[in-house]
């Protein structure tokens, strides 16, 4: 297969966020990452290509080559294990740079497609490559690959309704359990309507705190680990309390360090409490200090801001509700996911009039919507 032609001007497309479950293969990977997606059996390899940029791309065996034009980059190689591809090498040439791809399997019409992603949301043109298959299928290397793109892949958010079971969460004019997986569910509904895949950390008033010796922490740690690498987005939701009667409003947050002593009590309070929660706290905030120093901690980062803002100014638009804006804190539960991970607080149950709101029915579906809504824009749909 020999290919020559200009990376398409395509209309806004889905960005699918494969750049959050990569195995990186160098230090530099702002030119090329790689990622293994088990849920397809497939590697996803992406080649940035900002400005305008022309590729030819030639299959031979097992060996990818992708030359691009004009380029500049610097020697990179490294090994690769995934179960299509071994290792990989960029090299630059005289105003163009070679993409080398050793795979693991005979390249042909059925296992290998090559297309281009335009530039949208401050990420350049790409060059993207899925390379599917095993290595004891052998599909014929004497057919042309195919450029077309791939159907869109199915998309799958994680809905984490907080608390359950024993642990009821806040209680005042409403209960936070209840509250947190009435709208949840709310949420799945739409989601589900645009063709979206929901799994959700729970669909009745149950939890794993409690069961076979599950603690909070227990809990927040299985609710976490739903956030796997082949889903998009982990949203958790919650109710807030104060001491403060008049304290009300939405805010969302993505993981970070708190910055200032009020967040960071929310932050002990919602990942248990008392002694519990200081502990968790104080290992999420070195979770947060290790991240600056973590490339892919860094990015995920960037996307969980971008889904944060979505949902809280949806959210607002909905409901008309006081705009606490976007903060960051130690929330255990979203510390560990490596996929764009946010806690909503959609509301005040201790304020008179909010808490009140809370418990109706219509408040809450525009609340779905918005977060529903915020969702749905940051996935692409």
């Amino acid at each position: 297969m020999n290919q020559r032609q200009p990376i398409p001007q395509l209309g806004l497309v889905l960005i699918a966020l494969f750049a959050l479950s990569i195995l990186f293969a160098s230090a530099n990977s702002d030119a090329l990452r790689l990622a293994y997606h088990p849920e397809g059996d497939f590697t996803r390899v992406i080649l940035a290509a900002p400005g305008n940029r022309t590729y030819t791309a030639t299959s031979r065996g097992k060996t990818l080559t992708i030359r691009l034009e004009p380029f500049n980059a610097v020697r990179q190689r490294g090994l690769v294990n995934t179960p299509q591809v071994e290792s990989w090498s960029l090299e630059p040439k005289n105003g163009y740079g070679v993409l080398t791809l050793q795979t693991r399997v005979q390249l042909g019409a059925r296992n290998f497609k090559l297309f281009a992603l335009p530039a949208a949301d401050g990420l350049p043109t790409r060059i993207v490559a899925d390379i599917s298959g095993s290595s004891s299928a052998a599909p014929s290397p004497s057919k042309p690959a195919s450029t077309r793109a791939p159907q869109k892949p199915r998309l799958t958010v994680v809905l984490d309704p907080g608390h359950g079971g024993i642990d009821p969460g806040g209680v005042a004019y409403v209960t936070e359990k209840e509250t947190a997986l009435d709208v949840a569910l709310k949420v799945r509904k739409l989601l589900e309507a645009a063709g979206v895949t929901v799994k959700m950390t729970r669909t009745g008033d149950y939890a794993w705190q409690g069961v076979g010796g599950c603690d909070k922490g227990c809990d927040l740690d299985k609710r976490a680990d739903m956030g796997s690498t082949d889903r998009n987005a982990f949203i958790s939701i919650h109710v807030n309390a104060a001491a403060n009667p008049n304290a009300q409003g939405v805010m969302t947050f993505l993981f970070g360090k708190s910055p200032d002593p009020e967040t960071l009590a929310q932050a002990e309070r919602e990942n248990g409490g008392g002694s519990t929660g200081k502990v968790l706290t104080a290992q999420a905030s070195g979770i947060a200090r290790s991240l600056l120093n973590d490339q892919l901690g860094r990015l995920n980062a960037t996307f969980s801001r971008r889904l944060a803002n979505g949902i809280q100014n949806n959210v607002i638009a909905q409901t008309k509700a006081v705009n606490q804006g976007v903060k960051q804190a130690e929330f255990w539960v979203i510390s560990k996911p490596r996929i764009p991970s946010v806690l909503v607080e959609m509301g005040f149950a201790t304020h008179p009039e909010e808490g009140v709101r809370l418990g109706t029915s219509a408040y809450r579906q525009r609340i779905a919507a918005g977060i529903a809504r915020g969702t749905l824009a940051f996935l692409g749909l």
